[in-house]
């Protein structure tokens, strides 16, 4: 009897991040992103980077501002990282669950404090499948 390994990508949203050791080279990842601040102020922007095994990197543009993004990628699809402004001076954190309806659902938190919420389609996810065995 053979082993077979089966590995599948399945398709849960525009977040084009990947889960490591499940593809051999980076992805490219665009999504619009939307948040919500602590006083109900809602905002929007564009993310647009790559996903190299565990690692996030990328930009989120929203108007005429661009902030660097850094982060990790959890093998259940969490992410969390770093925002930092374009000459390197650190702006605060996120972080995001991948929820079952295939969104990314998570919280930010400037340099100071007084974080909000923020979202983001994740379509293109790809999540590793179980092992099956063949014959």
């Amino acid at each position: 009897m053979r082993r077979f390994r089966l590995i599948t990508v399945a398709v849960v949203g525009a977040l084009g991040v990947w889960v490591p050791g499940v593809l051999a080279a980076p992805v490219i990842v665009k999504t619009a992103i939307t948040w919500t601040d602590r006083h109900g102020k809602v905002g929007s922007g564009d993310f647009q980077g790559t996903a190299d095994g565990e690692v996030l990197r990328g930009i989120v543009t929203s108007g005429n501002e661009e902030l660097k993004v850094r982060g990790t990628i959890a093998q259940n699809g969490a992410v969390s990282g770093t925002l930092t402004a374009p000459n390197g001076n650190a702006i605060g954190s996120f972080s995001a669950t991948l929820t079952s309806d295939g969104r990314l659902e998570g919280a930010y938190v400037p340099v100071g404090g007084n974080g909000g919420h923020w979202s983001a389609r994740a379509d293109a996810l790809p999540v590793p499948q179980p092992r099956r065995l063949g014959r």
